[in-house]
């Protein structure tokens, strides 16, 4: 038993960002950063006294030789430009305790790697420190004859430069993934990326929107793309046009800028192509926004560029109904420019005045418009001097594909310092909050196995395996081996034991038509009775009719009653205090302690006496030090953060579901 409940509060208090809380927990390389004074670069880097600056961490960790390192910050701000430039023979995580609570700003640059090798970037908030800071946020460039490369930017959210781009990755940069980050308010004229001169660079799962006012920022009415990709040095670098770029499975809401394109590939008028090799693939565009764009899709002077299964959807004024597709200054013609699978659905008819494209057909060779979807709210589609999808896509479907179109009430996806505006304190709930809401196409939708399969990612905007009929769009609803519920999909971390504990006859769900689990809603202690039974029993067992006079709360006639007294038969539980049992207060970490200690140990186990230093927020005096200082001795968890328990913290039902599957045994799919 001890084995499982092991594993099982790993799971429940280390994944989706929880981190170890001492140096007794420490691997072989690890480092700590703090915030002056409590940082100070003449300590050790250990996790009670650590170094203050990223870059002397980065160089003491080179110079140490480490490999396959993590230098974890702690929360608060820390201020300045900071460069480290070291190349990491492995990969060495740069990573905030508590997600998004670690601050790296500055009123110019704050992070610039100029040639810098095996770094990964994790949990931070980049920003400017106001008005006046200039002139990047973050940067990543080549150095002399050293590129900078195999740099990852993962879970951070990078957010308001006031006179350039958020993130620019240029000049011989090569390797580089950007993943699960929120980017929002660029500076005037700029974009959110800039992905300029570089190779082999890949922008997946992010989110990408602007909301100006919610900073306090006036909107200076021309910023440009959220993503360009181009080639603005000529030959200085020793590249010409940046290669094999992927833009997938991201998110773009909220447009505030000028006539520009959502994404644009090569855009300065260069006389050879500015990027070659382009995919841009199941990404959702979201119109919700009054501001005229030009299209969400623009190309100039680039070849070999495929759009394939990307979802536009919404209230998009625009100048151009689908794309934009020209040659700029000295461009070549654009060669090789492929639309496969994609949806274009404005049911307001805003999209495109009157154009379905921009461009002439004299500055594009090789241009294909095929299996897509259109939808004007009902209008015909507009033609396009460039291209006319009712002319050029043999097959085309023109139907309304049922997605969500509400979108006057938005929440965005703007972070408030403790969580974001929807209540969510992670990037990954936010995208799949948006998904759910603008992605998702209904079981009758004309989308539904439409895709042509030799031009369709093999996954969805989700991460979900498309199977052997694909639908248009990013969003794939019937996948192969759809998941039971429609609210945990394969990408949520617990899916394999919340299938567990569907098929082991435990739980239907929280909701029919279409079935849902409620992953995030926490368990109260009724519904724990049941879940406990269940998984000890079988989903066939029933317990001893109710007398109604164990707990004073919990008559006969309660639901849940039997069950309740049956846990308490067991030696499980005795109420919550005198003759009550709260059948609907939430279960929380300090109860679930207890829960699972004497799982491990049996019903009559006593922990030893509690010394009140171990949690911060456990005193010797909480009613369950005791047993949350014995979860910690044993190995199980080290708290919610680097120092904290939140032993009143509610435990979710998806937490109850690793619970049960660790518990029982169940078999996992």
């Amino acid at each position: 038993m001890k084995n499982k409940a092991v594993w099982l509060v790993i799971l429940l208090f280390v994944a989706g960002g929880i981190f170890p809380a001492s140096p007794a927990q420490a691997q072989a390389c690890e480092y700590w950063v703090a915030p002056a004074p409590a940082g100070n670069n003449s300590n050790p880097g250990s996790f009670a006294q650590p170094w203050a600056t990223l870059d002397y961490a980065s160089a003491q960790v080179f110079a140490a030789g480490g490999t396959n390192c993590t230098v974890w910050f702690k929360d608060g701000v820390y201020t300045g430009q900071f460069d480290p430039q070291e190349r990491f023979s492995t990969p060495i995580t740069f990573k905030a305790v508590n997600a998004y609570k670690a601050i790296l700003q500055n009123n110019g640059v704050t992070l610039e790697l100029s040639g810098a090798r095996n770094m990964i970037f994790e949990g931070f908030e980049f920003r400017h420190t106001g008005t006046g800071a200039s002139p990047l946020l973050v940067s990543v460039e080549r150095s002399g004859d050293k590129w900078s490369e195999y740099i990852t930017f993962r879970n951070n959210i990078f957010h308001d430069s006031y006179n350039n781009d958020l993130l620019k990755i240029l000049n011989g940069a090569r390797f580089i993934t950007v993943e699960n980050n929120v980017f929002y308010n660029q500076g005037a004229g700029e974009q959110h990326m800039d992905v300029n001169s570089v190779t082999d660079v890949t922008i997946q799962d992010n989110i990408f929107f602007n909301d100006f006012a919610g900073t306090g920022r006036s909107n200076p009415g021309n910023t440009k793309h959220f993503i360009v990709i181009k080639d603005s040095n000529e030959n200085e670098d020793g590249l010409m046009g940046s290669e094999r770029i992927t833009v997938r499975r991201n998110i773009f809401l909220n447009w505030q800028g000028g006539i520009e394109a959502f994404i644009q590939v090569g855009n300065d008028g260069k006389s050879y192509f500015e990027a070659k090799t382009v995919r841009v693939e199941n990404n959702l565009m979201i119109g919700n926004s009054p501001i005229e764009t030009g299209a969400v899709f623009g190309v100039a002077g680039a070849r070999d560029v495929t759009f394939a299964s990307n979802t536009v959807v919404g209230d998009m004024p625009s100048s151009d109904y689908a794309l934009r597709i020209v040659t700029k200054g000295s461009n070549p013609n654009n060669l090789n420019i492929f639309f496969y699978n994609n949806i274009w659905s404005d049911p307001t008819r805003t999209m495109g005045d009157g154009k379905f494209s921009e461009g002439s057909p004299a500055e594009t060779s090789n241009l294909v418009l095929d299996n897509n979807l259109y939808w004007n709210g009902g209008a015909a589609i507009p033609p396009g001097d460039l291209i006319s999808p009712l002319v050029a896509d043999l097959q085309r479907v023109v139907a309304n594909p049922g997605l969500n179109t509400n979108q006057a009430a938005i929440l965005l996806p703007r972070w408030n310092g403790n969580s974001f505006l929807s209540g969510n304190t992670a990037i990954r709930q936010e995208f799949e909050r948006l998904v759910g809401l603008y992605g998702f196409i209904p079981s009758n939708s004309p989308a539904l196995d439409q895709a042509d399969l030799l031009h369709a990612p093999a996954d969805d905007i989700l991460g979900h395996f498309r199977g052997p009929q694909a639908d248009l769009g990013a969003y794939e609803r019937n996948y192969s081996g759809a998941p039971t519920f429609d609210d945990v999909p394969y990408s949520h971390w617990a899916w394999k034991y919340i299938e567990a504990m569907y098929t082991a006859g435990i739980t239907g769900g929280c909701g029919s038509s279409p079935r849902i689990y409620c992953p995030s809603a926490s368990v109260n202690r009724a519904q724990m009775a049941v879940f406990l039974l269940r998984g000890m029993y079988g989903s066939g067992y029933t317990p001893p009719a109710p007398a109604g006079t164990i707990f004073t709360d919990v008559p006969a006639s309660h639901w849940a009653a039997a069950w309740i007294e049956q846990l308490y038969a067991e030696g499980i539980t005795g109420g919550c205090g005198g003759d009550l049992y709260c059948p609907d207060a939430p279960v929380n970490r300090a109860q679930m302690a207890v829960f699972l200690l004497r799982a491990e140990h049996g019903n009559g186990y006593i922990p030893p006496a509690p010394s009140g230093t171990v949690f911060t927020d456990v005193p010797a005096s909480h009613w369950a030090a005791a047993w949350i200082e014995q979860l910690y001795a044993e190995g199980i968890t080290g708290g919610c953060d680097a120092e904290r328990y939140c032993p009143a913290s509610a435990v979710t039902r998806t937490q109850m579901a690793v619970f049960l599957a660790y518990t029982f045994n169940l078999p996992l799919p």
